[in-house]
């Protein structure tokens, strides 16, 4: 096949078989994902136990307002060397958390690093994420 040459979609296809080799380095280090019912803990207990400065974190608040969810949270896990996930009662039913942890974990298995962290509160015994 001498002189075959990639359609744009085979090219495309092969960079996302490769995400780490275009990859640009994590801006932050963690990405915080909640619910938003763990708000307070994640900015009054959380952040200041992990030593965590200004700029080296993503929570929602650093989320646009004009741009799809979605989008907002494929760029906070690829923007951050780590996603930290709270995993608590109310995150459980915040199907936005879920996926957040779901992306950075495939995100990490794609590049094979681990990023995904998790953190647990509020849980009784027997209740699962």
């Amino acid at each position: 096949m001498e002189g075959f040459a990639p359609t744009p979609v085979e090219s495309t296809t092969a960079k996302l078989a490769k995400p780490g080799a275009d990859a640009v380095p994590p801006q932050r280090l963690l990405h915080i994902t909640h619910a938003r019912h763990d708000e307070a803990w994640v900015h009054g207990v959380l952040i200041p136990a992990l030593g965590l400065a200004e700029g080296q974190y993503w929570t929602h608040a650093e989320d646009s307002l004009d741009a799809l969810k979605i989008e907002e949270i494929e760029r906070a896990v690829e923007s951050c060397r780590y996603t930290l996930l709270v995993a608590s009662s109310a995150a459980s039913a915040d199907e936005w958390v879920q996926f957040a942890g779901l992306l950075a974990q495939h995100v990490g298995t794609e590049e094979g690093k681990p990023r995904l962290l998790v953190v647990t509160r509020d849980f009784g015994a027997c209740q699962r994420f």
